[in-house]
């Protein structure tokens, strides 16, 4: 007999699954935060937010507000900033698989891109842009509605701790964390606002599309986005194409914003007077749609790099 010729062993295709088993929780979830967002955007409801989130921030700047408090505030903030946010991606790919790990880089440039777009398309100023009465602690640049904080905030921890349940089959004291994290995310949220850089509204419609986000792909898309990236391990996954498809679509989308915000809609005169005027980094600003463009090209490339 002669000698058989091994066929070479062709790898298995992903198959996706037929159904979800994600339960109803999340719709609910997910229903109650586009109701949520609905009655914080109809006009009088945000009007009334607006209104007294400034009454308050002025009344707290004026009053309360010391050095003391501020770096406090800012280091509760300062847990979603780029090393809070860089420790929890390392803390990801040493404690979850690789293909689970990538599900929360794909979940974090989801929702830094709605973040960026909803900012571009609203044109909602910060508080000190358009009032002059108080001092914020440190000056943001870009667009305020949504935060960015709060939207990444909710994204964040909701998926880690999402995919941890998931890896190690946790059951145990579940929920009890989820709540503890979601009243986490509300704090560093409240703490924007003492710091005089978003309003309630914009903290809270932030809170609504950070949990829309991590519903869309932890829970209902989260069967298909394992699948997609199991063969990462190996090298036999051609889904890394559709994902450099997807950051390379968002850049183009925020650049074609930009464009057209610079060129045919110019934001009121007195938002660069407010910031000229009131804060202490102003030689840095540009503008506004230019801080968000920036916001959107460094922070995909960080996560890009993971």
């Amino acid at each position: 007999m002669g000698k058989r010729q091994k066929a070479k062993q062709k790898p298995k295709p992903v198959v996706l699954p037929s159904k979800n088993t994600f339960g109803w929780t999340p719709i609910l979830a997910l229903a109650l935060s586009l109701l949520s967002i609905m009655i914080l955007c109809h006009p009088a409801v945000f009007a009334f937010c607006r209104q007294k989130s400034l009454e308050f921030i002025i009344f707290y700047r004026n009053t309360y507000a010391t050095k003391s408090t501020d770096k406090m505030m800012n280091f509760i903030s300062g847990f979603l900033g780029k090393y809070g946010l860089a420790a929890g991606v390392v803390f990801s790919h040493i404690f979850l698989p690789i293909f689970r790990a990538q599900i929360l880089i794909v979940t974090l440039a989801i929702s830094v891109f709605t973040n960026t777009l909803i900012k571009m398309v609203v044109k909602d100023g910060r508080p000190f842009f358009i009032n002059d009465e108080f001092s914020p602690d440190k000056c943001e640049f870009e667009y305020g509605f949504p935060s960015g904080h709060s939207q990444t905030a909710v994204t964040f921890y909701l998926t880690v701790l999402t995919l941890l349940f998931r890896e190690y089959n946790i059951q145990r004291g579940k929920y009890i964390t989820y709540f503890l994290v979601v009243f986490w995310c509300l704090t560093v949220g409240m703490t924007r606002i003492t710091l005089g850089v978003h309003t309630l509204e914009q903290i809270l419609v932030g809170f609504g599309i950070g949990l829309i986000v991590h519903i869309f792909t932890c829970h209902i898309y989260l069967e298909q986005l394992e699948a997609a990236f199991k063969g990462i391990e190996t090298g036999r996954t051609p889904f890394f194409s559709k994902i450099f498809f997807m950051y390379i679509s968002f850049d183009i989308i925020v650049i074609f914003l930009y464009n057209v915000n610079t060129t045919f809609l110019s934001n009121p005169p007195e938002w660069t007077k407010n910031i000229m005027s009131q804060c202490s980094n102003s030689n840095k600003y540009v503008s506004v749609d230019y801080e968000s463009l920036n916001k959107q090209f460094s922070t995909s490339a960080k996560l890009g790099c993971y």
